[in-house]
């Protein structure tokens, strides 16, 4: 028979479990010993398995990724407000340098009769820049380099200077003209190009706002 409390082997005919100290009860003979479940053993040692209650631990990879792309995104984000943020902003028509025989002479928007609605360059990000010319408005890309500043879209390129100090935008005239055809002109456009020509220099000045 079994004691029905530790699931000890006794003799049939039993009435104490000498293991645990229980009565036997009459009708116990073939009766398999009650769960308890501070019996079930945890070692392995019926099937050299090994078992741990501890719950599994998360793979922290995911985490880990996630927290240097942000990283690494904020980073960039700061890296390029600082070397290009100053950059950004309208510049717009400051003056006109005219050089001529040696003498100089510096004539302003105003006195051009050119304000900055009709011709201006607005820096935004990644470099873009919409520029207005004469009312007309396109787009292209502007890359500053020391003194040294690029304006171009998919077709044509002016090179000039960046004054950090003025916070200007100096293109040469002769920049925009080396583009001009005959046919692109009007023949009242021809003659003030050709008296343009004349003068020895001439420099616009943007100026940011």
């Amino acid at each position: 028979m079994i004691c029905p409390s530790c699931g000890s082997q006794l003799p049939d005919g039993t009435d104490f479990c000498p293991n645990c100290g229980n009565v036997i009860p009459a009708d116990s003979a073939n009766t398999a010993p009650a769960f308890n479940p501070n019996d079930v053993v945890f070692s392995g040692a019926n099937n050299n398995q090994s078992y741990s209650s501890a719950p599994a631990k998360k793979n922290s990879s995911g985490a880990v990724i996630g927290i240097f792309v942000a990283v690494a995104v904020i980073a960039f984000v700061a890296i390029y407000f600082v070397l290009n943020g100053k950059y950004m902003g309208t510049y717009e028509i400051d003056s006109m340098i005219i050089t001529y025989q040696g003498q100089t002479q510096t004539l302003s928007g105003s006195e051009l009769g050119i304000s900055g609605d009709e011709m201006k360059i607005t820096v935004g990000l990644f470099n873009k820049a919409t520029v207005v010319s004469n009312g007309k408005k396109g787009t292209g890309k502007i890359k500053f380099s020391g003194d040294t500043v690029t304006l171009s879209d998919s077709e044509v390129s002016f090179k000039g200077k960046y004054d950090k100090d003025a916070k200007t935008i100096s293109f040469p005239f002769s920049e925009f003209t080396k583009y001009l055809s005959s046919s692109d002109l009007s023949a009242e456009d021809q003659q003030t190009l050709e008296m343009l020509n004349m003068l020895d220099e001439i420099t616009i000045v943007f100026k940011k706002k």
